[in-house]
């Protein structure tokens, strides 16, 4: 039985990690799904609708099947191998550019980072959001491109401000279990973070990822 159609495009990119416009390309380019039109001719997407979207995301990011195979295969056209027999697909990976400010929506990192828990977010030389993951937008109750530019540090309670400028400048450090409360409208309380800093072009980034020690309501 199929469910009620019933998220909009912008929770569907939510979700899967991926942008309204890669979406709606998809949907022209390649008849991955043809969502439900409302009177006024808005999309409105099903719980089958996402679940194949990810089986989609799943064989380009994990199979490392082209956007082609990969829909096909999601609808059962065709049968593929699975990833134990598709060493090709690590080396996709390795080779996958890391993100940077250019990122692009189809970023094949943004469709792992999306499944996890943790709150990710890829930092630029002045401490700034250069890219997150779906986590850390919802806490943020932000649309994922509103917080690039943002300063991390600007997440941290008043308190453990100061705290936090001392991490997110430079010179880079690879920190684990370096502890940090978050005053964020998703959740408010104590994050343990490890840092890892990268190379990306002549750039030096910082990825920090958190996870929940103890978390308020994040009510005022």
């Amino acid at each position: 039985m199929t469910t009620q159609a019933e998220f909009t495009i912008g929770e569907v990119a939510a979700m899967i990690g991926f942008s309204p416009h890669t979406i709606r390309a998809w949907e022209r380019r390649h008849q991955i799904l043809k969502p439900h039109r409302t009177p006024s001719n808005q999309r409105r997407y099903s719980v089958e609708d996402i679940e194949l979207l990810r089986e989609v995301i799943n064989g380009v990011v994990v199979r490392g099947l082209s956007l082609k195979v990969a829909v096909r295969a999601a609808h059962g056209a065709i049968a593929v191998p699975s990833a134990d027999d598709a060493p090709a697909t690590a080396a996709r990976a390795e080779a996958a550019p890391v993100l940077g400010p250019e990122a692009d929506a189809d970023v094949p990192w943004r469709a792992v980072a999306d499944f996890l828990p943790e709150l990710i977010a890829v930092l630029d030389e002045e401490g700034c959001v250069v890219d997150a993951n779906v986590a850390l937008a919802s806490a943020a109750g932000r649309l994922r491109e509103h917080l690039r530019g943002v300063r991390f540090v600007d997440f941290a309670d008043p308190y453990d401000r100061a705290k936090a400028v001392t991490a997110f400048r430079q010179p880079f450090l690879r920190r684990k279990g370096w502890e940090l409360n978050l005053r964020l409208p998703g959740g408010c309380g104590l994050y343990t973070f490890d840092c890892l800093p990268i190379r990306f072009g002549d750039r030096q980034l910082l990825i920090v990822m958190g996870r929940a020690v103890s978390a308020g309501s994040g009510d005022d």
